[in-house]
């Protein structure tokens, strides 16, 4: 049952569930993987274009870009320090992707440019070609899971496995299983935050059609959208500098 219909809005239309478009193969592509693959190819072509005649004084696009990931990089620096280089590209990717691809859901066609089709019960449904791709859970586990990956891998190669044992147990080998248990929650934390704060902001941009207040409710989603890809990537961060810390840094430090 659609959404909206459920909560009382039954002439709008917005599904929990991204809505299919069409198949590879056995692969079948929903508009939210559709809208993903065009927010990768556009940074992709800027980043091209950013960096194809790099000057020493730079301007333009350049500079831009330059700023953005200096901007980033001293942020990863202050709270991994010196292996910045190591994490950076990922963190500052996960960063860019997450609020381009959240601002461009709220571009004009999204959610209403699209085609009539089947639901597969027999009823015609909407079936929108662009929608935001962090509006999909499958796409922030995705991002959630490559996270978690990275975090504990980065652990485990600075204790080694042994060691990252031992880190996560602290002082007591019995919080190991509580800590353990803190960690299995980190993707369900980041995924669910940033799909539930997307989604939600999808479906008050349907419901509030009135052009003043729909305006207002824009800038608004404007700001959010940055503020969710600050906390994803602030937390991933936060967690891989937790996980790479440990004592035996410290006592490296004073030798």
């Amino acid at each position: 049952m659609d959404f909206l219909e459920v909560i009382g809005f039954k002439g709008l239309h917005i599904s929990l569930a991204a809505e299919p478009l069409f198949h590879i193969g056995p692969i079948t592509i929903t508009n939210t993987i559709f809208t993903a693959w065009i927010v990768m190819v556009l940074l992709v072509v800027v980043s091209f274009f950013a960096t194809r005649n790099m000057q020493l004084v730079p301007s333009g696009l350049q500079n831009f870009a330059e700023a953005i990931v200096g901007m980033l990089y001293d942020i990863v620096e202050g709270v991994v320090g010196e292996r910045a280089r190591i994490v950076f590209p990922i963190i500052a990717t996960f960063f860019i992707y997450i609020v381009v691809a959240n601002w461009m859901g709220l571009l004009p066609g999204f959610n209403s440019i699209g085609v009539w089709g089947d639901d597969g019960k027999g009823h015609e449904i909407f079936i929108p070609i662009f929608r935001a791709a962090n509006s999909d859970l499958n796409m922030t586990i995705g991002m959630a899971l490559i996270a978690f990956i990275l975090i504990h891998s980065a652990g485990v190669i600075i204790h080694k496995p042994l060691g990252y044992l031992k880190h996560l147990a602290g002082p007591l080998p019995i919080l190991i299983l509580i800590n353990v248990a803190i960690e299995s929650f980190v993707p369900v934390s980041l995924s669910v935050r940033l799909f539930g704060n997307i989604f939600a902001g999808e479906v008050l941009l349907l419901v509030m059609r009135l052009p003043v207040v729909g305006a207002a409710f824009m800038v608004l989603e404007v700001l959010f959208g940055l503020i969710q890809a600050l906390i994803f990537t602030m937390l991933t961060l936060i967690f891989l500098g937790l996980a790479m810390s440990g004592e035996h840094e410290h006592e490296e430090a004073h030798t």
